[in-house]
């Protein structure tokens, strides 16, 4: 890869990293409880970005904006707590979008990639919730989150989709 080309791509991760952090602190003001009273929904409005740099650039460029946003979020506005919760959420739901990039993405559309990887998401915060707390009581809260996260996933999926035709008219 020429000097250029990485330079660009340092550049763009950069930006979207910022831009991940900027979305996903603006999306901690929507009182989204109002509207959908469950404690630990989130839209997820950050997870276009990720899924968008999976997609355009690679895994790498996905993983750590990921990763940076993630520790740049909690440790300013939450918690460790909330960090180990995010990471781990984080962690599976990008396994699980690298899966579908290089298995199924040609038969899933990004609202399927993005509904799974909103239920991973859950389901990694579940699991490390059962490993802070040493139990299992929080499994008994993840059906009411995989529920919320079709929801989510949708809105994120369709959004990632509108974002994506635009891009390909550039």
């Amino acid at each position: 890869m020429s000097q250029g080309k990485k330079t660009n791509k340092i550049a763009v991760c950069a930006i979207m990293c910022a831009l991940a952090i900027t979305v996903s602190a603006l999306e901690s003001l929507i009182p989204i409880q109002a509207l959908i009273p469950l404690p630990g929904v989130k839209l997820g409005f950050a997870n276009i970005i990720i899924l968008f740099l999976l997609f355009r650039y690679g895994v790498f460029e996905a993983a750590i904006t990921a990763f940076i946003k993630c520790l740049t979020v909690n440790l300013i506005f939450f918690s460790v707590t909330g960090l180990i919760f995010s990471l781990t959420g984080s962690l599976f739901s990008i396994i699980f979008a690298v899966i579908m990039k290089y298995t199924v993405s040609e038969k899933l559309s990004f609202i399927g990639i993005s509904v799974g990887c909103a239920a991973m998401h859950n389901i990694g915060q579940t699991a490390a919730a059962c490993l802070v707390l040493s139990s299992f009581a929080p499994v008994s809260y993840l059906p009411v989150l995989l529920i919320a996260s079709a929801f989510t996933g949708f809105i994120t999926g369709t959004v990632l989709i509108l974002i994506e035709r635009r891009f390909k008219k550039i």
